[in-house]
């Protein structure tokens, strides 16, 4: 596998990514897509379909598939134990996305307020609605785990350490996920650590289901717009007063979680091909 991470650069999976938007425009242009599917499909395109034929192929170039990523867990960990994941983790994505709307909204310009609160929000068709459920549910979180802790946690554990290779992955998941950066990058170090410890990305990918699954639901009760309408101001009071403590109870059992796991992980490395080769096979 040091070969593949070793060839796999990130630079070629961006550069196939920026041609592929310049396509789906082109597409876009030539084949009249309703505006409505444009994002939909873009998403689909430019964030999964492509970047996963690429991998697969650069594993393939090696005589790799993508299958040594599914083998059987080498640990096992207890529902109560994932339940307790996704808990502290929606604690943490909670209170800091909470707090970081509440800076963003105290910084902005009254115009630009003004803007934001009269944008009007159109209700998605019950087919989008559809595609984004598959989306958010099953394809995000297979795909995300397979570009993030299998080919970017090993790349960059391959260039700077398991340490940094740990960090510098999350960072990247975080900032793909916008204004929940700071709860999708610590998401992000909880997988590394699942996946190493396991040795398979099949646990990271139900946690991954599991929380945006729980994360659907827990915005479902508590909408910050109503489609049809317009984007609603955000009571920044209740924000800070539910998001602070949320954010600190979550973060506590993050440090916690952090000191007992991160010596080992860091010590053990990411998965060992040969064992990942020889379960695949078995």
């Amino acid at each position: 596998m040091n070969k593949v991470f070793n060839d796999a650069k990130t630079r070629w999976l961006l550069m196939w990514i920026i041609l592929s938007i310049i396509g789906c425009l082109i597409l876009f242009h030539l084949f009249l897509i309703p505006f409505e599917l444009r994002p939909v499909l873009i998403s689909l395109v430019v964030t999964y379909i492509v970047p996963m034929l690429w991998f697969n192929q650069k594993l393939k170039d090696y005589g790799y598939h993508l299958k040594i990523y599914l083998n059987r867990p080498s640990t096992r960990y207890k529902p109560t134990s994932i339940l307790s994941f996704i808990a502290f983790l929606i604690l943490i994505s909670y209170g800091a996305f909470s707090i970081v709307v509440v800076f963003i909204w105290s910084i902005l310009p009254d115009e630009i307020r003004t803007i934001v609160l009269e944008t009007p929000i159109e209700e998605p068709s019950l087919f989008v609605m559809i595609v984004d459920l598959l989306l958010i549910i099953i394809i995000a979180p297979i795909v995300e785990e397979f570009l993030f802790r299998g080919f970017l946690l090993g790349r960059m554990s391959h260039k700077f350490g398991v340490g940094k290779g740990i960090i510098i992955s999350s960072i990247l998941f975080g900032l793909l996920h916008g204004p929940d950066f700071i709860g999708a990058t610590i998401f992000g170090i909880i997988l590394c650590i699942v996946f190493i410890k396991t040795g398979s990305l099949i646990l990271p990918i139900i946690l991954h289901m599991v929380y945006n699954i729980a994360v659907l639901i827990f915005e479902y009760f508590l909408p910050y717009q109503d489609a049809g309408t317009t984007v609603q101001e955000p009571n920044t009071t209740i924000l800070l007063i539910t998001g602070i403590p949320t954010f600190i109870v979550g973060t506590i059992w993050f440090i916690y979680y952090m000191k007992n796991n991160w010596s080992q992980v860091k010590e053990q490395g990411i998965p060992a091909e040969d064992r990942n080769i020889r379960r695949a096979e078995g």
